[in-house]
């Protein structure tokens, strides 16, 4: 699914609900979308296991960058490579790789107040 202008805008003023939902892997027609929101970086490449680099398009100009691993699977192992204009690069796993800690069920008790047990699933 194409990365919606309004989700793009919410991203980068770091004030969408749910960053999960844009940033990271998702299906996508013909592979795997990866999107990574990383400020002030010239260039990031996702690099795996089974394939060659491949080097994400910038979308946003304060930095967000997204590309189709085609054929690629989920879930898929990946790593973050971002370039810099003073030459620095690093190279990260891609924090929205993971899912997300806490389940629908936690964040339904949350909001009541009445999640008991908070501690065990932020640990």
């Amino acid at each position: 699914m194409p990365l919606k202008q309004d989700e793009i805008e919410r991203i980068v003023a770091r004030d969408h609900s749910d960053p999960h939902r844009v940033l990271g892997a998702h299906p996508a027609r013909t592979g795997v979308r990866i999107t990574a929101y990383r400020p002030d970086a010239d260039a990031v490449l996702v690099h795996t296991a089974e394939a060659e680099p491949l080097r994400l398009r910038r979308v946003h100009a304060s930095g967000l960058f997204s590309g189709v691993a085609k054929g690629a699977t989920l879930p898929l192992r990946y790593e973050l490579e971002a370039r810099y204009p003073d030459g620095g690069h690093f190279r990260l796993r891609d924090p929205y790789a993971f899912l997300p800690t806490l389940g629908d069920i936690d964040i339904h008790l949350l909001a009541e107040g009445r999640h008991e047990q908070l501690y065990e699933r932020l640990g």
